[in-house]
């Protein structure tokens, strides 16, 4: 028999240790939890860890006063996954439906479709802070999200005195309210509004008593920044639709893209201050943008007594109505200062030169790009002031040495109304051209353009040659001349030969 070789024990303590060693250095594969009664789904939000998923196989609803809540500095998601989840917690408990610390994400999905309705605490948010707490980050890519904030809370956002923390949006159908003094979405009473980010979806935002519908809620200031999607913004009593809530400035508000309308409260601009609050920074660059004032707002600036802000647009189309002395554009009823309305183009003529009066900021245009208009016109709606701002094309004409022809403003995929054909002298207009080719006229506008014209020479003029009876009756009143001329030639041949035969004599 040949003797095995012994393993000696400290030999197999190393390999282990090294076996562990390298297990513990491989990362983490994240789980995913199924979950089918709210016993379950408590559980699994207890002991769910970093990048993990929450999936329902299930409809749940949560006894009263239920309520989750996602570890600090944790990102977790949660999958509705066609299921229904229900959960309220309005009770005297100070506790947010789901609470998502500051420190947390809570990404929310719904594969294969989905709802989920809450409703939190008192002076809690629906989805985001406890009492005193700021918000999270909540991330909705789909599903269909009812959220209500309890007193002083938002729905979406801070508890009471907690700010927004951030709320990014890039599919769905979400409905936020918030509770007595919270923003729909963002602060909670005396809470700024956070950063709210919309790419796509449908958001309607109610803010409560005093709040905005997406901002600040009361006492505090706000704003938003829009992709795309559609976006509804409605304040509550003198709070804005975007921007702050009673006494709370607007904040910065961004859109390049998507559809908003918002409403302001009683005394509070559309977007911009709540009551007794200034209009902040509104910058417009794409997308279609209604905002209206509450009585006494702005459209777009600052609330009762609030001063306009500055509003810069450089796209889109812009629609703002004030009420009671507010502005379409500038500062609210009894406003110290119209702000500033800055347009990046070209104004068409007849362009309006003010935000709408009373209180309209005038209108600058600190850069003009090549080829970009707009066309600017105010009236006035009851009491309050209207501008509205589309931003179209320019189109130009080189006559190349015709006539000229005039600038024309053409909204985008609109077509061009062909001009008159220019005049040239010695030529005819053989058509307008676009980079060489011929342009049609039934194309829709897309961008700025330089349109040609191209000209046909006219041959010179010659005169035509003369008849021949012309010649003849020419010829005819030179021949006594030439007569004349034989006659003396002969005669002076005649003399010469005369005198010679005389000399021919004398010798």
């Amino acid at each position: 028999m040949i003797p095995r070789p012994k393993v000696l024990p400290s030999v197999t303590a190393v390999a282990l240790a090294l076996a562990l060693t390298v297990a513990g250095a491989l990362p983490a594969t994240a789980a995913t939890l199924p979950v089918t009664s709210w016993s379950e789904l408590s559980n699994a939000f207890a002991v769910v860890l970093d990048g993990d998923t929450v999936n329902l196989d299930a409809d749940i609803v949560a006894p009263t006063g239920g309520s989750l809540a996602v570890k600090a500095n944790e990102s977790i998601t949660l999958d509705l996954n066609g299921h229904d989840l229900t959960i309220n917690s309005d009770v005297p408990d100070s506790l947010a439906a789901i609470e998502v610390p500051s420190t947390s994400t809570l990404t929310i999905v719904a594969t294969g479709g989905g709802t989920l309705t809450v409703t939190g605490g008192r002076y809690s948010a629906g989805i985001g802070g406890n009492e005193g707490n700021a918000g999270g980050s909540v991330i909705v890519n789909s599903g269909t999200i009812t959220a209500e904030g309890g007193r002083s809370g938002a729905g979406i956002g801070g508890g009471d005195g907690g700010d927004g923390g951030t709320t990014t949006v890039n599919g769905g159908t979400i409905t936020a309210t918030g509770g007595y003094h919270g923003a729909g979405i963002g602060g909670g009473q005396e809470g700024d509004g956070g950063t709210t980010t919309v790419n796509s979806g449908t958001i309607t935002a109610t803010g409560g008593y005093h709040g905005a519908g997406i901002g600040g809620g009361y006492d505090g200031g706000g704003g938003t920044t829009t992709n795309g999607g559609t976006i509804t913004a409605t304040g509550g009593n003198r709070g804005a639709g975007i921007g702050g809530g009673l006494y709370g400035n607007g904040g910065t508000t961004s859109q390049s893209g998507g559809t908003i309308s918002a409403i302001g409260g009683f005394a509070a601009a559309g977007i911009g201050g709540g009551d007794g609050g200034d209009g902040g920074t509104t910058t417009v660059s794409g997308g279609t943008l209604d905002a209206t004032g509450g009585g006494s707002g702005a459209g777009i600036g600052g609330g009762y007594q609030g001063n306009g802000g500055t509003t810069i647009l450089t796209g889109g189309t812009t629609t703002a109505t004030g009420d009671n002395s507010g502005a379409g554009i500038g500062g609210g009823q009894g406003s110290s200062s119209s702000g500033v309305l800055d347009i990046h183009g070209i104004g068409a003529p007849g362009a309006a030169t003010n935000g709408g009066d009373p209180n309209g900021a005038l209108i600058t245009n600190s850069t003009t790009p090549a080829g970009i208009g707009y066309t600017a016109a105010t009236a006035t709606v009851g009491t309050g002031g209207q501008i509205s701002v589309e931003f179209v094309r320019i189109a130009t004409f080189d006559a190349v040495g015709g006539t000229a022809t005039d600038t024309a403003f053409v909204a985008i995929g609109d077509t061009l109304t062909a001009p008159a054909d220019p005049t040239r002298a010695g030529y005819t207009f053989a058509g307008w051209t676009v980079s060489g080719a011929a342009y049609d006229f039934t194309n829709p506008v897309t961008a700025s353009l330089t349109l040609i014209a191209t000209w046909t020479e006219v041959p010179a003029t010659v005169d035509a040659p003369a008849t021949d009876a012309t010649l003849a009756a020419t010829g005819s009143a030179i021949t006594p001349h030439l007569s004349v001329g034989a006659i003396l030639l002969m005669a002076g041949f005649a003399l010469l030969v005369l005198r010679r035969r005389v000399t021919a004599r004398q010798r």
